[in-house]
This record gives C-alpha cells, sequence and structure tokens, in this order.
C-alpha cells in the first residue's frame, strides 16, 4: 500500500511547495489549475493554490463518500464511485458517494444533489453529451446512466443545476452507451438483454420518440436460445448476494441437466449482456448454453484474511440455492471454472470442497508462498502486493503468517481433492507464472490423483493467438462433457501426451 508526498513546482522560481503529505490516492488538477482535489481521511477535499488553503469538500454532504463494499484488507478503503468532476472554467464541480451526485459551486461550495437512487439501490453515472468532449458546463442539464443494483435494470436520468431531474428513458435491460450529434437534439444509445443482440437507437434529448434504427443478428431467431434470472442467497456470514443463471438453449422443463459454474468476483451485474457464441472464447457462456449446459455466475465477496475459505463459503450456498429453484439442475454434475483469479478460486474450491464433481481452472495461483516471490510481469510490479493487499487479501507477508498461506494454497490441501481438474497455461504467462500449474500438476501426478495440465509456448496471461484459444476452447468443453455428460474421454484426457509426442 503506497503513499507518496504531492508537491507544486513553480517552474519559474523553482519554489517547491509540499501540499499533500503521505497520500495513497494522489491529486488532480482542476481545469485551470487554480485548484487540487484530493481524497483522504473518507472525504473529497480542495486545495485552494492561491489562498494555499484545504477545504472538506464533502464533510457536510448526506452519505459516505468511503467505498464501504470494498473488502481488499488495506489500512485505507478507496473512494467510493469514480471520483470527482470538474465544470467548464472551474464554475463547479460534481462530487459522487456510494450512489448520488452533488453539484458543488465554486467558490461558495453550495451544495445541490443531483440525483436520489439511495432508496431504489440506483447507481448514477455522468455521461458527457458535450460536443467534442467539452467539459460540461453549469447552465446545461447533466445527463447521468441509472443502474438498479438489485434488478439490473439501467437506462438514462437528467437533471439541472437546481436538482430537478427525472428518468428519461429506463428499462429491465442493458441501457448503454448514450452519444449526442453535435448540439442537435438527437441522441443514439444502444439496448440489449442476453437473447437480445445490442441494436441502436435513436431519440430526442426528451427521450419521447426512441425508435429502433438496427435490427442485428435476425438469424438469431432460427435458433434456440436460453434466458437469464437472477438467483439470491447469502454467504455463509449472513452478506446478501447474487448470481446470474442462464438456462439451456434446449431447456425442457422436467429435465435434468449438467451446470456449469463461472466465476470471478462480482458477476450479477452481467444479468443482460448479450453473449454471442464464439468459438475463441474458452469459457464462452453462450456456447456452454447451446450445449445443453446451465450456466452459472455467482457474486464472490471476502471477509478478513481467507480468500480460499470465503469463496467456499459463497459459492457452496450460491449452488444450494440454484438446486433448490428445482429447475431441472443435476446435484451430481456441477462443474465450476474461471481464469486467472477465477482461476485460483477454481483450483482452491475443487479441492476442498465436494459440491464440485470438476473443475477447469485457467492460469490458475495454487501455491502462494511461491508466488509471493515472484513478479506481476506484466505490470511491472511484485507479487506481493497481489497477495497483501490486492485479490489476495492476505494482509501480512508469508513469513508472519505462513499457516494462512498454506491454508488458502490449492497444493497444501491436496489430499483433500477428490474431483478432477484440468488446468491450462501459457509457458510465457507474465501475471501468473506457469509454474503454479506445474506445481498442482506435479503434486497430483505424485498422489496419483486426476490431473490434466496444457501448456501453450509462447502464450501470455490470456492465451492470444486464434489457434490456441479455439484448442483451449475445444478441450475446456470436453474436459466437461465427459466429467458431466459422460463423454467418451480423447485420448489427451484418459492417457495423457508425452511430452516428446506433444
Amino acid at each position: 500500500f503506497g503513499y507518496q508526498d504531492i508537491y507544486l513546482l513553480d517552474l519559474s522560481s523553482g519554489t517547491k511547495t509540499k501540499v499533500l503529505e503521505k497520500t495513497h490516492w494522489g491529486g488532480d488538477f482542476s481545469h485551470t489549475g487554480r485548484y487540487i482535489t484530493f481524497y483522504e481521511r473518507k472525504n473529497w477535499w480542495i486545495y485552494d493554490i492561491d489562498k494555499e488553503k484545504k477545504t472538506n469538500l464533502t464533510g457536510k454532504l448526506p452519505g459516505t463518500f468511503e467505498d464501504v463494499e470494498d473488502d481488499h484488507t488495506t489500512p485505507e478503503k478507496p473512494p467510493a464511485g469514480p471520483g470527482v468532476i470538474w465544470l467548464k472554467d472551474d464554475a463547479g464541480v460534481l462530487v459522487s458517494n456510494q450512489r448520488d451526485w452533488t453539484l458543488l459551486r465554486m467558490p461558495s461550495l453550495l451544495a445541490t444533489q443531483l440525483t436520489n437512487g439511495g432508496t431504489e439501490q440506483i447507481d448514477f453515472s455522468p455521461v458527457r453529451l458535450t460536443e467534442n468532449g467539452e467539459d460540461m458546463t453549469i447552465t446545461e442539464p447533466f445527463y447521468f446512466r441509472a443502474f438498479n443494483e438489485k434488478t439490473k435494470a439501467s437506462g438514462f436520468y437528467s437533471s439541472d443545476s437546481l436538482g430537478k431531474g427525472k428518468m428519461l428513458f429506463y428499462e429491465d435491460s442493458n441501457v448503454n452507451g448514450l452519444v449526442r450529434a453535435g448540439k442537435t437534439d438527437r441522441v443514439m444509445f444502444t439496448l440489449s438483454s442476453f437473447d437480445k443482440s445490442p441494436n441502436l437507437l435513436v431519440s430526442n434529448l426528451g427521450f419521447t420518440a426512441a425508435k429502433p434504427v438496427t435490427k442485428t443478428n435476425p438469424q438469431q431467431a432460427n435458433f434456440l436460445w436460453g434466458k437469464t434470472e437472477l438467483v439470491k442467497y447469502k454467504s455463509r456470514w449472513g452478506k446478501e448476494l447474487e448470481g446470474v443463471l442462464i438456462y439451456p438453449a434446449n431447456y425442457v422443463a422436467g429435465r435434468k441437466y449438467p451446470m456449469i459454474t463461472y466465476i470471478y468476483e462480482k458477476l450479477s451485474q452481467g444479468l443482460h449482456n448479450y453473449v454471442a457464441p464464439n468459438a475463441d472464447n474458452p469459457y464462452n457462456l453462450q456456447v456452454f448454453s447451446q450445449e445443453g449446459y446451465f450456466v452459472f455466475m455467482p457474486d464472490i465477496v471476502y471477509k478478513g484474511r481467507t480468500p480460499g475459505q470465503n469463496a467456499v463459503d459463497c459459492l457452496e450456498p450460491a449452488v444450494q440455492a440454484v438446486l433448490d429453484k428445482k429447475v431441472g439442475v443435476d446435484p451430481a454434475k456441477v462443474g465450476l471454472t474461471g481464469h486467472s483469479w477465477g482461476g485460483y478460486q477454481t483450483a482452491f474450491v475443487t479441492t476442498v470442497s465436494k459440491m464440485f464433481a470438476v473443475g477447469v481452472a485457467g492460469a490458475p495461483l495454487t501455491e502462494l508462498t511461491s508466488m509471493y516471490n515472484t513478479h506481476y510481469w506484466n505490470a511491472g510490479i511484485t507479487n506481493q502486493v497481489l497477495l497483501e493487499t490486492g485479490q489476495g487479501r492476505l494482509e501480512v507477508p508469508f513469513w508472519d503468517d505462513p499457516k494462512l498461506y498454506m491454508d488458502n494454497s490449492a497444493v497444501w490441501r491436496s489430499k483433500e481433492r477428490t474431483a478432477p481438474i484440468l488446468i491450462g497455461h501459457g509457458d510465457k504467462d507474465g501475471a501468473v507464472d506457469y509454474h503454479q500449474g506445474i506445481a498442482l500438476y506435479n503434486t497430483l501426478r505424485r498422489m496419483g490423483k486426476n490431473c490434466v495440465l496444457l501448456v501453450y509456448p509462447g502464450e501470455n496471461h490470456g492465451l492470444n493467438s486464434l489457434p490456441v484459444r479455439r484448442d483451449y476452447h475445444n478441450r475446456v468443453l470436453h474436459f466437461f462433457d465427459v466429467y458431466l455428460k459422460g463423454a467418451k474421454p480423447e485420448k489427451w484426457v484418459s492417457d495423457g501426451v508425452p511430452f516428446g509426442e506433444k
């Protein structure tokens, strides 16, 4: 968790003045250069360069400006929302709390709340509708994209500088991408859902005449297509969570189907995302659905310093909530998959949980002590940052709590594994060293347990070349088919391929 001091340097005299000390979040100039905005002690502040004075912008405003939902093990939580936005000529500044935006006029700091999404759990994000990316002005209406955290509905909202606002367009769909044609009364945006591909709509600024101007993917009507729904559940420590359940494209009520659970961290916001079938993506959710699988994307959150067990304590209740719906998921045929951090959780959870019949882990972290001592080459940092205060959330180095690192490592828990696992890695992975995959593979091979390791020469963290992505896509699908559908295993699954024959 790095800190920095911020100085102002007078380029004519060379005078250097310290304006911020030991800040993690840094500072930003206003457009005229007179002010610096910065986040400190759970509030947004302003530093007036001419007056050499600091003022708390948000201390008297309602709500919290700290991201209370952030669960990383850092000394300070980050600010909520995207921060602050300066208006043209520094006439005012927009600040956001967890959901809403407030206008502060300069220099009086007179405050006007522009949105009110707290009771409905609607998050607002400013949309810049000015010409050629110009700054927003205090005399023009402010536009926001609205997203409902509970229902995942979305739309557009506007407010004037006095706080008089209204919802302009709002649907149980993915509404996004609002742009304006110059300074005219015409705007364009996209609308889509899981079963409706994105289309462009054109409207006036009042949104009283919105109409579609495209009709994409008409051929989809010739194919079976799944549907999505939200599944609500609680983590084992009582945190209310959600997940997206995608039905098989060929779903028939009363039949039993296998289910693939795809994970990372929070994924439920993708309820209305349109996913086109694509053989270039090894984890394509639409392909899984078209192949006759339920697909589940549950939210995972964290508490304390046990990321592996936290994943178990979110995923087992999540899958049980799906089973309790009795829509046809076979409890004996549930698989788990993810890549990178999702790969770590897949490797760990399928080691200690008996709820999953098979796992596919892409580029997984498997032994956290050795991972701690390597580098995240793609980002130019050590993995000490990743594991202490990043996604690892372990807070301390391994020498202060070696048991913590062992307990959260799939390698050290391997005696508990019963489920087969496929591990995929590129040998030039600059994020998760592919020796992490080798460590788990050699451990399980020595134990005589069911494990397949795929290593793609020259490939980085995300697998770049098209032939490699398609090969991995096909192997992931086949591995699930073997263990969730009873398909006859190809030789690379049943016997492996000697290195000299690869």
